[in-house]
């Protein structure tokens, strides 16, 4: 058997390489893994900043940290050699010991879980004392495994549901092994620390044993509780320490899902999901295994072996489970390997089931043809699975698109669609040499304070930003070549059997002017069938009056912006028409008309300046989307505090500082500064204002994101008060346990990971006897 696992964790790690990047529910594990290696302070976690809804435990990232340091000294042999493999440019060399980190972690995501699933299988082959059919069904059950794609897939993941997993894999071989005590100790852990959906495996699991004699109440009792103490206990330890707060963050997630009912936000599906979508999508050909059971074996399913008490309790747990309207698939994969041995001897008797030499041929023939197919299938979907995080993929391209043009301390701004599709801290803090900042920061209220976006939707920063790359994603498949082959048996067309793709992230820089408007792929501006006339008059002085005395009140969005020679007045009108002016040396009247669906709206403004302009040198530019106004000044470098001469601007005129133009800056000697000198003072200015707006907009995040602090929070907060932990005598033990664990994360993960492995080694050797 270790063979067959040994290649099932081969292709595990070969999933990792190909598609090493995450998803949004795998955020908050793959970050608190990250900042466990990398980060000194608790202070800077992640989740700190962008805690969620809900808190989540970090025993599993603390575990799978202390692996991945172990695993990281035989990573480091081959980091020279990583550059070539990947076939990328020289600046990921940079980037290697992040890419490196990353696929460690999901390796031993992926090392565990195979160990665990190993000890699960041998249990069973052990039921079966080692017999020919034990080992026949074990190898089966191992080949169904390596065929299929998606447990393989999730089993490197770093889900909770994942960690869970392991133990409940460990959980149900000591079940198999007859120690049912030492199964419910593992599985109440597991379910009080990492997921409590277990409850719902544990209790049919309980009352079955009970029922065939497979288990004492007293004793299982007695597991129950001292499982479930010893998990709030140690969750509550070592999450307090990491969440800065005394927290179980299981009771507070288990209230919020289940108590509130809250997980329907996400998404509901009907009752009927995990049978009809899930379940096949995840097992494929297993299904079909099992559906041929009932036809040519049922009395398989009705024995009362321990392993089929497991199967029974397993498919109750998905039956129960489809109560909740929240379905995933990740919430009930622990029966999936159970679900594949079961398969496995379904196989096993019905090619003993007959007699006929031949057809014992045709089912293994069967059984190793559908075995490929299911092959094939998975290394498809792996394919596609590659092509579905365009946010991993979009911070290598947009990195290599900065070195490749020298662009360096650029700030960049990464949107929701990005972050939830495949950015971990480990690509986005990856060391850069030239200097660029990635940010996914809330409550952005301006953007043209980035220099870069990423983003999924072009169109709502097309204003202050234009498309420069694309990183496409998958979009489907392209099924017309595979039917066209198969009905003309000309497999050359199965050339045509191809990807098809959308674009996933759009990777735009700022304008320089923030007026034009492009799409990603800049298309040339077609031309309206109509011709757009723009009307320009000039009236008299009693003319013009009369005019703008009998106008509306509306008033166009102006800005402004000041030169040393001139002003530039820019007024937004869409293809204004009937446009009326004048200039004096101290005052100026506008009027025009916009036609909005159907309906004309009459513009106007009266200005009295604040010093005198020179009327026969200013113009006027009328175009399509805008009229821009330049008045020069009568005395040129003379700059002007503000434009009118009263001292508060209306609310519709507002500064435009892309185009404002400073005064010239004088040294102590009286004498005008040169360009480096400016350069260098413009650019402490403008990284010291940034920096002040950056802890502005982060102090006001985290103030809302204070106001909106979930009810759990309170409630828990409620239940300490009531037990006698006032806020003082709880900052007093979270202080003792940062001193016991000196501030320092890794220690924190160190001592975590001694404790689970004490925990699950122990119940896993003692023998008991009840």
């Amino acid at each position: 058997m270790t063979v067959y696992y040994i290649f099932i964790f081969i292709h595990m790690v070969i999933y990792v390489i190909i598609c090493p990047f995450t998803k949004v529910e795998e955020s908050f594990p793959i970050q608190g893994i990250h900042d466990i290696l990398n980060v000194k302070n608790f202070t800077y976690f992640d989740h700190h900043e962008f805690p969620g809804p809900i808190p989540r435990t970090f025993i599993g990232q603390s575990f799978i940290s202390i692996v991945t340091l172990v695993l990281m000294k035989f990573y480091s042999l081959i980091q020279s050699n990583l550059s070539s493999l990947l076939n990328t440019d020289s600046f990921l060399s940079q980037e290697i010991k992040s890419l490196c980190q990353l696929i460690g972690a999901r390796t031993a995501i992926a090392l565990i879980s195979t160990l665990s699933l190993g000890y699960f299988t041998n249990g069973v082959l052990l039921s079966y004392k080692n017999s020919a059919k034990g080992k026949s069904i074990a190898m089966m059950s191992s080949l169904f495994l390596l065929c299929q794609f998606h447990l393989p897939f999730y089993l490197s993941r770093p889900l909770p549901n994942i960690f869970a997993a392991s133990l409940a894999f460990i959980a149900f071989g000591l079940y198999v092994r007859k120690q049912s005590f030492n199964c419910f100790m593992i599985l109440g852990f597991a379910a009080t620390v990492f997921r409590s959906e277990l409850f719902v495996l544990i209790a049919p699991l309980a009352l079955l044993s009970l029922v065939f004699n497979y288990a004492n109440i007293f004793a299982g009792i007695f597991a129950a509780l001292t499982s479930i103490s010893f998990g709030l206990v140690y969750s509550g330890v070592v999450d307090s320490v990491f969440w800065n707060r005394l927290l179980i963050p299981e009771l507070e997630v288990f209230y919020f899902n289940t108590i509130l009912n809250k997980s329907k936000e996400w998404g509901t599906s009907p009752f009927y999901w995990y049978f009809t979508n899930a379940l096949p999508r995840a097992q494929g050909i297993v299904i079909c295994w099992l559906i041929a059971g009932l036809i040519f074996c049922p009395a398989l399913y009705f024995k009362k072996t321990r392993f089929h008490v497991l199967c029974l309790a397993s498919l109750l747990f998905v039956t129960f489970y489809s109560f909740l309207p929240h379905k995933e698939l990740r919430f009930i994969l622990y029966v999936c390997p159970v679900f594949n041995l079961l398969a496995a001897e379904v196989v096993y008797s019905i090619v003993h089931s007959f007699k006929s030499s031949f057809l014992k041929f045709f089912i293994r023939l069967m059984y190793f043809g559908l075995l490929a197919c299911s092959l094939l299938l998975s290394q498809f979907f792996i394919l596609a699975s590659k092509e579905n995080y365009p946010g991993g993929m979009a911070i290598y391209t947009m990195k290599n698109y900065l070195k490749n043009h020298q662009i360096s301390n650029q700030q960049i701004f990464m949107d929701a669609h990005v972050t939830m599709n495949g950015v971990s801290r480990f690509v986005q803090y990856g060391p850069d040499s030239l200097n660029n900042t990635f940010s996914k920061a809330d409550y952005v209220e301006d953007f043209t304070v980035y220099d870069f976006i990423m983003t999924g939707d072009w169109k709502k920063y097309e204003n202050t930003h234009q498309t420069v790359v694309i990183e496409s994603q998958f979009g489907g498949v392209n099924r017309t070549g595979v039917l066209l082959g198969i009905k003309n048996l000309d497999f050359k067309h199965l050339n045509y059997y191809k990807f098809k793709y959308r674009p996933g992230v759009f990777m735009m820089k700022k304008r320089e002017n923030i007026y034009q408007k492009d799409s990603p792929k800049s298309p040339s501006k077609k031309t309206s069938s109509k011709k757009e006339i723009i009307e320009q008059i000039q009236f008299d002085d009693d003319e013009l009056n009369k005019l703008y005395n009998s106008s509306s009140n509306y008033r166009p969005n102006l800005k402004w912006s000041q030169k040393a020679e001139k002003f530039i007045l820019t007024c937004s009108i869409h293809l204004a028409k009937n446009v009326h002016y004048r200039f004096s040396s101290r005052q100026m009247i506008f009027i025009a008309s916009e036609k909005k669906r159907r309906k004309e709206k009459t513009y106007s403004f009266d200005f009295t300046f604040f010093d005198a302009i020179n009327p026969e040198l200013s113009k006027v530019d009328i175009k399509k989307e805008k009229i821009t106004f330049h008045l020069y000044k009568e005395n040129e470098g003379n700059y002007w505090p503000r434009l009118l001469k009263q001292k508060k601007p209306p609310a519709y005129l507002k500064i435009s500082w892309e185009d404002w133009e400073d005064p010239p800056e004088l040294d102590d000697w009286g004498v005008e500064k040169d360009d480096d000198e400016l350069e260098e003072e413009r650019e402490a200015k403008r990284l010291s204002k940034e920096l002040k707006e950056r802890e502005e907009k982060r102090q006001k995040r985290l103030k809302a994101l204070k106001a909106k602090e979930h009810p759990t929070k309170e409630i828990i907060n409620d239940l300490w008060i009531k037990i006698g932990l006032s806020i003082s005598k709880r900052e007093a033990v979270l202080s003792f346990l940062k001193e016991c664990v000196q501030d320092s994360p890794q220690l924190l993960s160190l001592y975590s990971f001694i404790i689970l492995t004490i925990y699950v080694f122990f119940w896993i050797t003692i023998k008991t006897n009840h």
